[in-house]
């Protein structure tokens, strides 16, 4: 049987929860299609783009804007952390935790994107993020996941001391806003076929066969 290719435009914001969900639930739908080859790409889309570089509190702004009480709010976070397990990933969830501006973090995706190593760069981002509770935009964390990946030559205190392709980035989100994206995580396979939204393993897999039928 042979193999068959399929690109796989994935649009995430590295603070929404289900755009890393639906993430590793697409990583567990390839794993089940091993004669597919998807080749990832990953853009930022900010659903907070006024969001202030201190942050907010995650608990309140999802009260105050989702019409949550406290005790929803609880649920909602033991609810992501059951799934995040069931995914290999690690949900850390604190009253304290914090909603963060995102386009640096997008920035440093960006950049990535030539390195062969932007899927490993979403990855680290979403548990900097979501397991360790840090700041994405930061530079300390974006430096820090540059070392690790051996990612030092793409200088991302440089990039982020400057406006460095910041016209890039948000020509990125008006591009995709202009294709209907209007939420994430957006999936658009082989730029034929958009799939928005939190979608589970299934969908995922039989979105990504049915592009290959």
């Amino acid at each position: 049987m042979r193999m068959s290719d399929l690109k796989v435009d994935v649009v995430v914001d590295i603070c929404c929860p289900w755009s890393a969900v639906s993430y590793f639930r697409l990583l567990k739908a390839m794993e089940n299609l091993p004669r597919l080859r998807v080749n990832l790409s990953f853009h930022g889309y900010e659903l907070y783009p006024r969001m202030l570089p201190e942050g907010m509190s995650l608990a309140q702004h999802m009260m105050e804007n989702f019409g949550m009480t406290h005790e929803d709010w609880q649920e909602n976070t033991k609810q992501l952390t059951a799934i995040g397990e069931t995914l290999g990933f690690n949900f850390h969830f604190t009253d304290d935790k914090l909603l963060y501006n995102t386009f640096d973090a997008h920035r440093f995706l960006y950049v990535a994107k030539g390195s062969g190593k932007q899927q490993a760069v979403v990855k680290a981002l979403f548990s900097a993020y979501f397991s360790e509770n840090r700041n994405p935009s930061a530079l300390s964390t974006l430096n820090e996941i540059a070392r690790e990946l051996e990612l030092e030559h793409l200088d991302i205190a440089k990039v982020l001391e400057t406006d460095k392709y910041r016209p890039q980035v948000r020509h990125v989100q008006e591009y995709y806003r202009q294709l209907g994206v209007r939420t994430v995580p957006s999936f658009i396979f082989d730029s034929k076929f958009l799939l928005s939204g939190a979608q589970s393993q299934e969908a995922l897999e039989q979105a990504l066969q049915e592009m290959t039928q």
